[in-house]
């Protein structure tokens, strides 16, 4: 009798490229029990590492996906500020994000997509609001900062902008448990 198999690679290689192909293989992989677990960009684009975490059904995420941009000068600061409101108005944690072009993944693509996920049954507890932050890096961006921030991905300024950007996501008290 043979293992299951624990692990799977998916690249953009031989796939539909896009952000609703981008939903549709997450979504489709978590209905089967597979959830993502790392992204690496590399030659052949992005790849993303898929574990099988419910062999016997769905995953208890659900995912989703989004793009901004297009606009050659897009900053940083209109895509942070996109990427916190789609998260936040969505009820999303953001897993990652990256340039993307009409070609897949691009170091300088003239987009920034963005993977999201959820709960597919929310708790009390687990409906968060996340605040989001671009911080510049000169190196390899740190996994964490002080605060509670935590590294989401690391994505250059804008098509021709040779700085590069490390974003973070930190979980903000829900709105209703604060104490004024």
């Amino acid at each position: 009798m043979s293992r299951p198999e624990l692990t799977r690679v998916v690249t953009e290689m031989g796939r539909a490229l896009g952000y609703r192909d981008d939903e549709d293989l997450l979504c489709s992989m978590a209905d089967k029990g597979w959830d993502p677990v790392a992204f690496r960009l590399g030659s052949g684009g992005l790849a993303i590492t898929f574990e099988l975490t419910n062999a016997s059904g769905a995953s208890v995420w659900t995912y989703d996906c989004n793009q901004e941009g297009g606009g050659m000068g897009t900053d940083i600061d209109f895509i942070v500020s996109t990427l916190n409101g789609y998260m936040n108005r969505n009820q999303l944690e953001c897993i990652f994000c990256y340039r993307t072009g009409l070609s897949g993944a691009e170091r300088n693509g003239p987009y920034v997509r963005f993977f999201g996920r959820r709960l597919i049954r929310p708790t009390e507890t687990s409906v968060v609001r996340w605040e989001h932050r671009a911080v510049a890096i000169t190196r390899r961006a740190r996994a964490t900062l002080p605060g509670g921030w935590t590294h989401v991905a690391t994505i250059n300024s804008y098509p021709g902008d040779t700085r590069k950007f490390g974003i973070y996501k930190k979980m903000m008290p829900r709105e209703d448990s604060v104490v004024h």
